[in-house]
């Protein structure tokens, strides 16, 4: 056995029960990214249940396994049924609900390089990252908000995708992941492109190719609009004709008149359950706050320490 496919049966076997990951995904973790069909040919020649081979599908969340001559989809399916994965009767399942990511600490217990660590760990955390930033705008803010600042979403039958841009170091930082993705879209079309469309009618710029369902990229011009295209390379000059969704960006609204007001209540009559009852009104109100602040303190300080 190869040192590659000893580091591909190594991380599979490290999968915990009941949950999934990408061929892509393991391509990742063994440092390999885009080898992605070599891991599914590694697989392929496995039996047995000594390594659990059935808890990784394709990244759209299928169950596509085929050329094995000792199992097909319809073990796969009932293994990962035995487990508690929702797989389909079509072989699909919901893979962002059953998908494992690895952390820092196990990352760097597979030897991975620290740059490269974090570069993996942003690309299959993004979602947390997501959720986690927009709770830390509310919290400490970050000065005015730009116009083109908020939340993208990109929708189109089964394809949907959801991210943020926020201005930072003079320029717009873009994040975000898709679900629904197939690789490849056809034969030598195998690459997605997130392109943003620059307000003054220039020519479209790529934000970012979009690997195992996630991109983080950047745009120096102020937009509004962004969409998807299939390409048979990386770096095209202008999109393809193949556009497969597309979206707007939904400006962040922090202003007081979006903050909802505690209805007053009617004043109580004995003076001594006025003064209790507007106590009580501060402890509701000011408590939440206060703990609403140090959450979102923690929460920092625990996404800071794993980047480190």
């Amino acid at each position: 056995m190869t040192k590659f496919s000893q580091a591909v049966v190594n991380i599979v076997r490290q999968i915990p029960l009941g949950k999934v990951v990408s061929y892509g995904q393991v391509a990742a973790y063994v440092g390999v990214p885009r080898a992605a069909r070599q891991v599914g040919w590694i697989l392929r020649q496995l039996e047995g249940v000594d390594i659990p081979w059935w808890r990784v599908v394709n990244n759209a969340g299928r169950v596509t396994i085929k050329g094995n001559k000792y199992v097909d989809a319809h073990t796969q399916r009932g293994l990962l049924r035995g487990e508690g994965v929702g797989v389909r009767d079509d072989f699909s399942l919901d893979i962002d609900a059953y998908r494992f990511v690895a952390d820092q600490d196990k990352l760097k217990e597979w030897g991975l390089p620290r740059e490269y660590r974090d570069m993996i760990w942003q690309k299959f955390s993004s979602r947390l990252i997501v959720w986690i930033a927009i709770p830390m705008f509310l919290l400490f803010g970050v000065g005015k908000v730009q116009a083109h600042e908020g939340r993208i979403v990109l929708r189109n039958g089964t394809l949907a995708c959801e991210g943020i841009s926020v201005w930072k170091d003079q320029r717009f930082r873009v994040i975000g992941r898709c679900s629904g993705l197939v690789y490849p879209y056809q034969e030598k079309i195998n690459n997605y492109l997130l392109w943003g469309q620059p307000d003054d009618n220039s020519a479209a710029r790529v934000i970012d190719n979009i690997e195992v369902g996630f991109w983080e990229g950047s745009i120096d011009r102020d937009f509004s609009q962004v969409f998807i295209t299939a390409e048979g390379n990386t770096s095209p000059r202008l999109p393809s004709d193949i556009v497969l969704a597309s979206g707007a960006v939904q400006q962040f609204d922090f202003s007081p008149s979006q903050i909802v007001a505690f209805p007053t209540p009617t004043p109580v009559v004995k003076p001594v359950v006025t003064a209790v009852s507007t106590n009580f009104r501060w402890v509701l109100v000011t408590v939440p706050i206060i703990l609403f602040v140090l959450l979102g303190v923690v929460v920092g300080i625990i996404v800071l320490s794993r980047r480190g």
